[in-house]
């Protein structure tokens, strides 16, 4: 609650003020009062101290007491995650996150959570675990998702995959060359396939979308094309966008374009880069209602 006060004071403050808070927040140790004043260095008797926040306990680091607590190897706090171009010139997504060794503190790869790759989107990809095939186990928990995956609302839309085993190592932009997901799946479209089956199974239970290639789109835009938006504005166009009944493709992005933001500059002295119109009129409103809700209590 403390720190939802601060976020709205930063709407309060000038922007040189802002810039300065954010930046004590975000890399010092700070204080911080209950009704979210922040003090830095902390100052003696604040309610509390905390940060930094890009540090490495928020970056994949566990705990030394993570056996003690049940905390997940798997599934840490926090990633790292970089966009590079390889010397084919192939995009690369890949993520680590920060690991206790024998040698110390280091930063390892690790899984793309909840982003299983294409291969196993068809059966035969050769990939296993306990001796069960990655589509029949992907199968599984797309039957089991029924709320995330068969929506109508991009709010409700999500996908916990669970199983490391079914992650990613690293997604390359061009397995998502054409449809993605669904031009993989689409390319068998047998009982064999198990995935596919599922997304039929799914597409015919009550409820929309009630054709089995939405919910494949559904199923890509969890993943980390989803940001990236490398379906057509048409393919996504079921998807409601907030309580106004926009779509997606109303918001005319094409494919390739970063949902969040870009590298163009907003103004004439290039003080503000431009972000989205879905970040800037759909999900942050969403995130400061919510902030209001909560402080409203």
């Amino acid at each position: 609650m403390a720190v939802q006060r601060f976020w709205k004071s930063l709407a309060e403050t000038s922007d040189e003020n802002a810039k300065h808070m954010l930046r004590a927040f975000f890399l010092k140790k700070i204080g911080m009062s209950r009704d979210g004043v922040m003090s830095f260095p902390p100052r003696l008797g604040a309610d509390f101290e905390f940060g930094p926040v890009i540090g490495a306990a928020n970056l994949g680091l566990l705990p030394a007491d993570a056996p003690a607590i049940g905390a997940s190897l798997a599934k840490p706090l926090g990633q790292i995650r970089t966009n590079t171009v390889d010397q084919t010139n192939r995009w690369l997504l890949r993520q680590y996150a920060f690991r206790r060794t024998s040698l110390g503190l280091r930063i390892t790869p690790t899984s793309l959570f909840a982003t299983p790759p294409v291969s196993i989107m068809v059966p035969g990809s050769g990939c296993a675990e306990a001796g069960t095939d990655c589509n029949a186990m992907l199968r599984e928990k797309i039957t089991q998702n029924e709320s995330g995956l068969k929506t109508l609302e991009i709010g409700k839309l999500g996908f916990k995959l669970g199983d490391a085993c079914l992650e990613a190592g690293q997604m390359v932009a061009d397995s998502f060359s054409g449809d993605g997901y669904k031009a993989a799946i689409w390319a068998d479209t047998t009982s064999d396939n198990e995935v596919f089956v599922a997304l039929q199974e799914l597409a015919n239970r009550p409820g929309l979308p009630s054709a089995a290639a939405k919910v494949g789109f559904n199923l890509e835009m969890t993943s980390c094309a989803g940001c990236h938006r490398h379906a057509a504005p048409s393919h996504i166009g079921h998807l409601i966008a907030d309580p106004g009944h926009r779509t997606l493709e109303s918001f005319d992005m094409q494919p390739n374009d970063f949902t969040h933001a870009r590298l163009k500059c907003e103004d004439h002295a290039c003080k503000r880069y431009a972000i989205s119109r879905l970040l800037k009129e759909v999900f942050l409103p969403w995130r400061a209602f919510l902030m209001e809700q909560t402080l409203n209590q």
